[in-house]
């Protein structure tokens, strides 16, 4: 399970009430017929989720060092193809073959 070792003094959530429609676009909740209330409470209880350290049955992960990357070291590159937006696309080309 991932769980916290710490929170922060205050925790913003923004709730955004969009749907969308049968032909793909998003629509805002409130345009449509019975809008759509949202209940929520001015304290959250989330202490269940802070972490206690190493469980039993657990083990630690080992400490893996990530790899090193020069600024200078090209991975990749994207490529614009067509002369205007109807008939463009991109190309990524990566170095790399686990991108």
């Amino acid at each position: 399970k991932t769980r916290f070792a710490s929170f922060p003094d205050y925790l913003v959530i923004q709730i955004k009430k969009f749907t969308f429609g049968l032909d793909w676009v998003p629509k805002k909740l409130g345009e449509l017929p019975g809008d759509v209330s949202i209940e929520m409470p001015d304290e959250l209880d989330i202490s269940q989720l802070r972490g206690g350290g190493l469980q039993t049955g657990e083990e630690e992960l080992p400490d893996i060092a990530p790899p090193l990357v020069t600024p200078d070291e090209m991975k990749g590159s994207l490529g614009f193809y067509g002369n205007d937006d109807d008939d463009s696309f991109c190309s990524a080309h990566l170095s790399s073959p686990t991108c």
